[in-house]
Parts: C-alpha cells; structure tokens; sequence
C-alpha cells in the first residue's frame, strides 16, 4: 500500500512468491463468511475442504463459483481423488480448452502457492491425529527427553515421519542413503551440479516466474535427457551407482531460485 489509510496498491515488484503457515492447526487457511440473512452478525466457516472454497477466494479466476476440489472426488478406477493429483491436473496444459491459469501470472503464482500449502497442511494434520499408528512415542527424540528428565518439555509435539518432504528425518535419511552407497562402493568419481535456467520458455513474451509450472517441466525434461546420457548412453563411462537430489536455492545465493540437481 502506497501510504496509511490510502486504498491504493500498485503492482507487484517482487519475482517470488512465498507462504506462511501460523500456528498448529490448519483452521488458519479457512475462510470467515458473514450472512446476509438476519442480524448480519452470523459467520460460516469455510474449510479447505469444501467445495466452494477455490471460488470463493479466487474470484477473478473463478467468475462463475465452479467448484474446486472437496472430499469425495474419485478418480476414473473409483480410487478417492488427492488434492494433490486435483491441482496437478488443473496446472496441466490442456489444448482444447481455454486455460485461466497461464494467464494471470502473479494470481496464478499465488493460487499454485495457496494450494501447495493446503496440500502441506493437510499433510501435516494427518500425521498429527495419526501418531499413533506412526508410532511417533518410539522415535529417539523421545526417548531422550525421557531419559533425560525432559518429560515437562516434551508437550505436544509432533515427530515428522520421513515421508514428509523437509523434515529433519527426511535429510537424515537421505543422508544415509548417499552414505551406504560410498561405504559399500567407495568416493564418488563425478559431481555434478544440474541448474535451470531462467530464460526456459516457449514464449518470448513470458518471464519464467510468470509460469513457474513450464520451467519446472522442461527442467525436468533436460535433467531425464542428461541421465539417459550419463546411464544409458555412458557418455561418462559405465556407471555402477548414482544418487541425486533436487533443492531451491535460498534467495540471494548466486544460482538460479528454481530446481538445481546435485548428483554423483
């Protein structure tokens, strides 16, 4: 905003978009409604996982209130429907219909941002009301503050299991996993490091940051194309083993802030 109580937004300047998850609960992603009937003072609580809940925030993208995903969806073989897969498909390119989203450049960045983060959400709430069947109270973590006499500190935590991606036990093993291949076969011969590059379009008119999901794509369609050069043509010699990992580099490194592959 240009100065306090001036309405009046410019343009963003800014390439990136990020979010913040507050708090614990992912009650901070839902929408409050004040009823038109009545007093006026009756407020509905919209989740993310109801149906009208893209359309509601996303006005400008959905004029005519379409529903967006809610729980139920099944997929073609009666398989329940992830939010996941749901944006996925919506991001995908579909050339006999008119896409909505390669159009409005920071609001689609900002949808792909909001959806991601519901998806994370939902991800991270499944995994605090599913403890149990994780058995998260036989995690060393734990086990430490008990033995440490740290039982008071221990609150409610809740341990990350290594399928959620980022999470200190994801890293570790990871790291693990590089670590058994150089002890069972020894130091890596070759380290490679795989950085896309910003300017991938197909159009000249666009910035990368106006359609993250192609630059994304064709990164992803360069990396496979080097890895069936280095593995199956072995443009590089026979290779007994490979490992590789993706990351976005922090803003203000000196590689580009998009996919980069490090491998050996």
């Amino acid at each position: 905003m240009n100065t306090p109580g001036v309405t009046t937004f410019h343009v963003l300047t800014s390439s990136e978009i990020a979010a913040l998850l507050p708090g614990d609960s992912t009650g901070n992603l839902d929408i409050i409604l004040r009823s038109r009937e009545g007093d006026g003072q009756e407020l509905k609580r919209i989740n993310t996982c109801h149906r009208s809940y893209d359309s509601l925030l996303y006005i400008l993208i959905f004029p005519t209130g379409c529903d967006g995903w809610h729980l139920g969806l099944n997929r073609i073989d009666n398989r329940k429907l992830t939010a996941a897969d749901f944006y996925k498909s919506r991001l995908q390119i579909h050339h006999e219909d008119f896409n909505i989203f390669f159009k409005g450049k920071k609001l689609t960045e900002l949808y792909a941002v909001d959806q991601w983060a519901k998806v994370e959400a939902g991800r991270l709430d499944w995994v605090r009301r599913n403890k149990k069947a994780l058995r998260v109270e036989k995690y060393q973590g734990l086990l430490d503050a008990v033995q440490a006499g740290d039982v008071n500190e221990i609150g409610v935590k809740v341990i990350l299991p290594s399928t959620i991606y980022g999470s200190p036990r994801f890293y570790s093993e990871a790291f693990q996993d590089a670590m058994a291949i150089v002890r069972h076969l020894g130091k890596p011969d070759i380290f490679i490091t795989f950085t896309c590059n910003s300017k991938w379009s197909l159009n000249p008119q666009e910035q990368a940051c106006d359609r993250p999901d192609l630059s994304c794509r064709i990164f992803k369609q360069k990396f496979d194309a080097l890895m069936d050069d280095i593995l199956k043509s072995k443009i590089l010699g026979s290779v007994t083993s490979s490992y590789c990992y993706s990351r976005i580099p922090e803003k203000g490194s000196t590689t580009c802030p998009y996919p980069s592959h490090h491998g050996y």
